[in-house]
């Protein structure tokens, strides 16, 4: 999607080997950045902390003050984030579109956490 963030965990762009015409693998001409080991490990981690549709927030979410987090996401198919604002001594809490938060490519104003949240609560009573 357009705007969103990404980034490669091939191991074609591991920098230790490259992918010749024939299909066959030789070592590449530059260092590695890390070992072989600590890419395979760090790919593990990674494949274990994907999104699962409809599971549990992941555990960084546990004390946020924003319960929806992990669970919401934006019609352009990014990720609800939760923000909070202190103004006249009074925290306001809000659900932001994450591509609207980073590159601004989302047109979705942000959306106060109490009126979500509610509205959450009363889907759910139904």
């Amino acid at each position: 999607m357009p705007g969103m963030s990404w980034h490669n965990s091939s191991r074609a762009w591991c920098p230790c080997l490259i992918r010749l015409p024939d299909g066959s693998m030789r070592p590449g001409e530059q260092p590695a950045v890390v070992t072989a080991d600590v890419w395979t490990r760090v790919q593990a981690i990674r494949q274990r902390q994907r999104f699962i549709p409809g599971a549990a927030p992941r555990p960084r979410y546990r004390h946020s003050p924003h319960p929806l987090v992990g669970v919401l996401h934006c019609s352009c198919g990014a990720t609800m984030r939760g923000r909070r604002t202190v103004w006249r001594h009074r925290e306001r809490r809000w659900y932001v579109c994450s591509n609207q938060a980073r590159y601004h490519s989302c047109e979705q104003k942000p959306v106060r956490a109490q009126e979500l949240e509610d509205a959450f609560a009363a889907w759910l009573e139904t």
